[in-house]
Order: C-alpha cells, then sequence, then structure tokens
C-alpha cells in the first residue's frame, strides 16, 4: 500500500483531471474534485476491508482453531477436512499465484517509479539497465532482511520508512499550499462519506464504462490478488488484539491515514496544476512514474524532498518484498507462521 500510494497519490488525481469519467470536462474545477474523490475512493476503506476480510478470517481459523495458517483453512466450515486435500491444496496453489501476481505488479510500479525518480532528480537515463540494476540491489537488500525475522529487520525497516513518509508529508503539508490542504481535507472527508454509498454501487450504465474498467475494477482485481497476501500478514501481527481493536486497527485508521495522503500529495499537484497553471500532465498519462517528482520540484527545498521520496520508495519496496516473501513461504511451509530461511531465500530470488 506504501508503494501504490506514493506512486499514484499524484499521479492518479492528476490523470483523472487530464481524462475524467465520463460525463465530467477535463480540466476543469469539476473534473479536480471528482479526481481527487475518486483517488480517495480507490484508497480507501475499499481495499483495506478486503483485506481485513481475509486477515479476520485467517486469524479466527490459525489462533482459535489451530488450523494450519493458510487459505484453505478459512474455507473449514464449508469443506471440512478436505482443506486437507486436493481441493484444499488448490486453493493454496491459487493463493500462491494470486500473490505472486499481485506482488510482481507492486513491485513493477517500485521500479518504474524509482527509476523515474533517478531520471528526474540526478538526469540520469530512464533505461532497462537502470531497472535491473535497482531490481539487482534491491533483492539482495530484502533477502538480508526477510531471514532476520518478522520481528527484527523488517519490523525496524516498517517503522522507519512510516516514520519517513509520515515526515515527508508533514513538510509537504507545511511548505506547500498549507490554507488550500487544511480545506480540502476538511471538504474531501465529508464529501467521500457523502458519497460513499453512490461510489459503491456505480457501474455507470448510461455511459462508456471503459474508464471504470482501467480504474475501479482494476483496482477491485489487484486488491483481490493482493489479499491473501496482506490478509496473511495481518493475521500474524495481529495475535492478542480484540476483533474491535482488528477491525479500527486494519479499516478505519489506515483508510483514514490514507485519505489525508492523498489530499495532501494529490491536491498539491491539483492545485499546481489548476490553480497556479503549471503543467504538471503533459507526460502523465504515458510517464506517471515521473509525475510525484514533477510536484516536489516545485516546492521549497526540493532536492532533499526529492532524495527523500526516493530513499522511502526503496524502503516501501524492501518492506513489500520482504513480507510477499514471508508470505509465500508460510503458504509454501504448511501454514507455518516461521517458515524456514532456505524457503524465504527460494522465494526472494
Amino acid at each position: 500500500m506504501g508503494v501504490g500510494l506514493l506512486f499514484w497519490a499524484v499521479a492518479e488525481p492528476l490523470t483523472h483531471y487530464k481524462q475524467p469519467p465520463p460525463s465530467i470536462d477535463a480540466e476543469t474545477q469539476m473534473a479536480a474534485e471528482v479526481g481527487l474523490l475518486y483517488s480517495v475512493f480507490h484508497w480507501g476503506i475499499h481495499p483495506w476491508a478486503v483485506y481485513a476480510t481475509v486477515a479476520l478470517g485467517l486469524a479466527i481459523v490459525k489462533f482459535k482453531k489451530e488450523l494450519p495458517g493458510l487459505i484453505s483453512s478459512v474455507f473449514y466450515p464449508l469443506i471440512g477436512n478436505r482443506i486437507y486435500g486436493g481441493l484444499g491444496k488448490t486453493i493454496d496453489i491459487i493463493a500462491i499465484i494470486g500473490t505472486t501476481i499481485g506482488v510482481a505488479t507492486t513491485l513493477g510500479l517500485s521500479t518504474m517509479q524509482l527509476a523515474g525518480g533517478f531520471s528526474e532528480v540526478f538526469d540520469l537515463n530512464n533505461s532497462i539497465v537502470i531497472q535491473l540494476i535497482i531490481i539487482s540491489v534491491i533483492t539482495v537488500i530484502f533477502i538480508t532482511s526477510v531471514v532476520t525475522g518478522i520481528n527484527k529487520g523488517m519490523l525496524y525497516l516498517s517503522i522507519c520508512s512510516l516514520s519517513l513518509a509520515g515526515l515527508i508529508m508533514i513538510v509537504i503539508f507545511f511548505v506547500g499550499p498549507t490554507q488550500f490542504l487544511s480545506e480540502y481535507i476538511v471538504s474531501m472527508t465529508g464529501e467521500y462519506l457523502s458519497s460513499f454509498p453512490s461510489l459503491t454501487f456505480e457501474t455507470m450504465p448510461f455511459a462508456d464504462n471503459e474508464w471504470m474498467g482501467d480504474w475501479t475494477f482494476f483496482y477491485w482485481a489487484w486488491l483481490i490478488s493482493w489479499s491473501p497476501f496482506v490478509g496473511t500478514f495481518i493475521a500474524r501481527v495481529s495475535k492478542g488484539r480484540t476483533l474491535q481493536e482488528f477491525i479500527i486497527g486494519v479499516v478505519f485508521v489506515p483508510a483514514f491515514a490514507s485519505l489525508i495522503w492523498i489530499v495532501i500529495f494529490g491536491g498539491t499537484g491539483i492545485h499546481f496544476q489548476h490553480v497556479e497553471g503549471i503543467n504538471l500532465t503533459e507526460n502523465i498519462i504515458s510517464e506517471p512514474e515521473g509525475s510525484l517528482f514533477l510536484m516536489l520540484d516545485q516546492l521549497p527545498i526540493s532536492l532533499i524532498l526529492s532524495v527523500t521520496t526516493l530513499f522511502i520508495i526503496t524502503l516501501f519496496f524492501v518492506t513489500s518484498a520482504n513480507s510477499a516473501t514471508y508470505v509465500l513461504g508460510v503458504f509454501s511451509s504448511g501454514g507455518d507462521f516461521n517458515p524456514k530461511n532456505r524457503v524465504l531465500v527460494t522465494w526472494g530470488y
């Protein structure tokens, strides 16, 4: 989610501004408002609710029923002991494939954004060679981290990445259009809550819903493919929580944090584009990975912000690969929440 929010927090609202949903005129105030609203919608409660559903089911069967920590165990009330047979193994294989595909998408975004960031900040050519070097270096780092354990290397990297991300968000809030963002956070919170039911059930039956297929439906498919991975990880770190703590901590807190993040980053981009007339959308369709750094270039201390952001993207890249490797290790170790290092290293490579 950190990788996705860094990649799309500026790129998605600006893309919707340039190519809005049907019936909305492009490059207007309405396009700016709707673009940010849809971005919050795509990264708000819905993805976290999907993850929470899988995580809660898995946590209950693992910690309450003492079944293996596998997705097939969630189906025990439906298929009983057949979770230990061919049907259960088929479910787990599907979960492994879905996780691999979902994670590959995320890590691909990270590679693109890192390469795009290096191109913008250090004037390097964004080539396949640069991207392969990034992947190779990150692989060595995250495999070293993952074998140190979930409560050591992965924990410290997660805390560091979230702390730096929070810090840079606060800095952008204060050095950017602070009054504009303050008003936008309040108005967008109300707009999101009031539009939540209609956005949830929107299918655009009277319009060409290719836009919805490219965005909303793509997101839901991507999130579902992520859900075994994220759900397993959340279940692993939620042992000992009450149900109330779980729902608040997994659904509502991160959804609200995502709203704040998107409004600050995306709202800053919208402000520069629509209010100040600075063209950030010229290459937004073909090169969305560079939009974040184009926005940062308009702020004071832009070089410091850009370099710090590159470091944060690297940390999120590493933690994403860490957690994915860990979950795939669990899935291929019979649900053991402490898979052996050789299994983790194999999945890492």
